[in-house]
């Protein structure tokens, strides 16, 4: 008895390899629903990300700081815009900042200034900002 080939000959006696279209449109579906999964998952995953970073580099800015308070023996304030993304880390001593710096609309001449008395500004990423912990 004669074993049949599976795969086809063409007129010119090659074998004839491929995918059918079918095939091809289970595979595509099948990709997409398992990205449809996943994807919410990937995006909950980023954003826990973004927010443990703007948190982490907040941290390490307070964290210089008190560094810098213990060496310097000089006590520092955190000031922040309340609904905002600015914020400031200032020696005590020095005259309290007016509203354009922490907002960061100041202009040069008030930001070497700042800069001159070892104050530390920065701002958190776009899409966060500081609020109150109470209601």
């Amino acid at each position: 008895m004669l074993a049949r080939s599976h795969k086809q000959r063409t007129l010119t006696g090659s074998p004839r390899g491929g995918y059918t279209l079918v095939e091809m449109l289970l595979v595509l579906s099948a990709l997409l629903a398992i990205a449809g999964i996943v994807w919410p998952v990937l995006q909950t995953w980023y954003g826990h990300h973004a927010l443990k970073e703007a948190v982490h580099d907040v941290r390490m800015r307070l964290a210089n700081t008190r560094v810098r308070a213990i060496d310097s023996t000089v006590t520092y304030q955190f000031l922040y815009e309340p609904f905002g993304r600015n914020y400031l880390v200032l020696p005590f001593e020095a005259a309290a900042p007016d509203a354009t710096l922490v907002s960061g609309t100041a202009d040069t001449a008030q930001m070497q200034a700042v800069q001159a008395r070892r104050v530390l500004h920065g701002r958190l990423p776009e899409g966060y900002e500081f609020r109150s912990a109470l209601k």
